[in-house]
């Protein structure tokens, strides 16, 4: 364990870092919200702490998703793809950092510190060291981007939908569209690279999806703390600042599985469904 702080540096690194922001963001290839003009106010110390947990744990998030997708690039390397898909993959992980520090911004705006009690030793990217080239990063693509960005999807479209406080709802539609570009990333890499599978492979991406399943589904419910409901007023202020309750999160995460990652994976002819009662043996 130890301190994340999410901040720049005094460096002449500083202002290429602010150089490279805003030609991703003039560019299209993304979007910031510049720092609150003033705190948030208006709300009870209860609700604020509130919303400072739920963002400090996004900080960190979003910071570690960014070795997920670096940790991705050696494999496609390996697997000999074209230029475009490697280009993307990097930038989804530099749009990871760019969200950290948006949460970062918003933890400064709640009254508290950029920082975190946090594992710095994170876990490598899975390997797949049994298969063939191709079907490694296939694999960490699919899980990242089919499978724990489409859930991302679904729940900030939750969290913009119940956020009122303004600078929140902003940060909050950049997050939005840029999960949703990482998750189309996924189901794009798996429907042009599925083809480039025979038979045998297809088998074994099919017979991975439970193991994927049985992941997600752990990691992301460890991830919800499992708490009551808040009484009003306090619940009305916690989705003002972008705070849905873990019992409507946790029924999100099913719904997304359920209405939309496993019927397009079937669709794909990899056995979702199946995979997916699966799970509870992998």
């Amino acid at each position: 364990m130890g301190r994340l702080r999410i901040e720049v540096g005094q460096s002449a690194l500083a202002e290429e870092h602010e150089k490279l922001l805003r030609a991703l963001t003039r560019g299209g290839l993304g979007a910031w919200v510049e720092p609150a003009e003033a705190p948030i106010s208006g709300y009870s110390e209860e609700a604020l702490e509130g919303a400072r947990s739920l963002w400090r744990r996004r900080m960190v998030q979003e910071h570690n998703s960014s070795a997920v997708w670096a940790g991705v690039l050696p494999q496609l390397v390996e697997a000999e793809v074209t230029l475009d898909l490697k280009t993307a993959v990097l930038r989804a992980g530099l749009d990871e950092l760019r969200h950290a520090a948006l949460c970062a911004q918003v933890l400064r705006a709640l009254g508290a510190e950029p920082e975190a009690e946090a594992e710095l030793a994170l876990t490598p990217v899975a390997r797949h060291a049994n298969c063939p080239a191709l079907e490694r990063p296939l694999r960490n693509l699919l899980f990242v981007g089919c499978l724990a960005e489409t859930v991302a999807v679904a729940v900030t479209a939750e969290e913009r939908q119940l956020a009122r406080e303004s600078y929140i709802v902003r940060v909050l539609e950049v997050l939005h569209a840029d999960e949703t570009t990482h998750g189309r990333l996924g189901w794009i890499v798996l429907r042009d690279q599925l083809p480039r599978l025979d038979e045998t492979g297809r088998a074994r991406l099919a017979a991975y999806l439970p193991v994927a399943f049985a992941y997600l589904e752990r990691e992301t419910l460890a991830a919800i703390p499992d708490a009551p409901v808040p009484p009003e007023p306090l619940l009305s202020e916690l989705h003002a600042l972008g705070v849905s309750e873990a019992a409507a999160a946790r029924t999100l995460f099913y719904q997304s599985i359920e209405h939309v990652i496993v019927p397009e994976l079937e669709a794909l002819g990899l056995g979702a469904e199946r995979a997916w009662k699966e799970r509870l043996d992998a």
